[in-house]
Parts: C-alpha cells; structure tokens; sequence
C-alpha cells in the first residue's frame, strides 16, 4: 500500500500594500509610521512572531524601496537585536523625519477648523499633531487652540466659565452638535412633508 503524503501549509496572506514612500520627507515619516504600525498588526493577526519570518514579510510585502534599503544600508551595531529589529531600526531611521517641536508646534499652532468639521474631529486632528510637539499638558494646549480657533462664542463661553478640561468640552459640544444636527434633519424631514 502506498504512503499518502500530506503538506500542511500556513495561509497567511499579509494585506499589506508596498511601502511607497512620498516626495516630500515630513510627509514620508508620517506614511511610514502608519505603514509600519498596519504590517505589526498583521504580524499580531497572522501570528507572526519569528524575527527571521517578520523580516522576511517586511522585504516581501514593502516593495522595491524597502528591499533597496535592506542591502544598501549598514545594520546597528547593538548584537542583543534580532534580524527583524535591525531591519526596522534600519527603516526608522531613514524614513522618519529628525523630530523639531519647534516646527510640529508652528504647524500645530497654524491649524484652523475646516469649513463643516465637528469639533470633535477637529480635536482629533489637533490631538494627533500635539503628540509630536512635546507640551507639558497637551490636553491644555488643545482646549487652548479650541477657544482660540473656533466661532462657537457659546461654547468658549461655556468653557471658560465652567472651567471645563478637554474631555469635558468635547463630550458638551459632542452632544451639542449631535442635537443640532438632529434639529436640522427634523427641520429638513417637516420642510418635505408640507412640501410634498
């Protein structure tokens, strides 16, 4: 009787897109950030945990610039890193801009609210660019930027009056905007009916 031979393979397809990095450096660093945090997580969904496998997935799935930088560039000298962390020290320090809370602060500072934004994304915004610009109290420096930045004369004076942290702020103007929107669409809903 013949043996029957049976391969057992693992399917895991990353998701992954190559690594294409942008013309612009500052912005390079922040698609390299998000870039890298997307492949770990697969690397945590797949289970993917051996250094040789992850760096292997990192060259495979980055595409053309990763693989280019993987041979041309030297590996850190710490020996306690594994394959995988040399290669990422490697990437990080190429891709990611020279950090200068000088400048994060300045674009930090320029921001506005877009014409139709919540106040809540715009909080969103300021909180993912105040991550990089080192302030003692970032939650302090956004309500700051909020009052300073935004028409709503009400909540400004709400928030100084009652002396509202952030989060509490943001839950008012979150439940504020919510109700106003939910008058809006009763308005548009009554409007069609007497229309129609």
């Amino acid at each position: 009787m013949a043996e029957r031979i049976t391969v057992v393979t693992e399917n895991r397809n990353l998701r992954t897109l190559p690594f294409t990095p942008s013309e612009d450096h500052l912005t390079t660093g922040s698609q390299w950030k998000e870039w890298l945090e997307g492949i770990e997580r697969e690397f945590r969904y797949f289970r993917i945990s051996d250094p040789e496998d992850k760096k292997d997935a990192m060259i495979i799935y980055g595409g053309k610039e990763i693989s280019r930088l993987e041979k041309s560039t030297p590996d850190p000298i710490d020996r306690r890193m594994d394959v995988y962390e040399k290669l990422k020290k490697k990437l990080n320090d190429y891709f990611a801009p020279k950090k200068n809370k000088h400048y994060t602060r300045y674009v930090f500072l320029k921001m506005r609210p877009i014409n139709g934004e919540s106040t809540v994304v715009y909080a969103t915004r300021l909180r993912e660019r105040a991550a990089d610009c080192e302030f003692e109290n970032q939650d302090d420096r956004i309500l700051e930027h909020i009052i300073q930045t935004t028409d709503n004369e009400f909540l400004i004076k709400k928030t100084i009056k009652r002396n509202w942290t952030l989060d509490q702020m943001l839950q008012e103007v979150h439940q504020l905007e919510d109700t106003t929107l939910q008058i809006h669409d009763m308005r548009d809903i009554h409007t069609a009916s007497r229309a129609g």
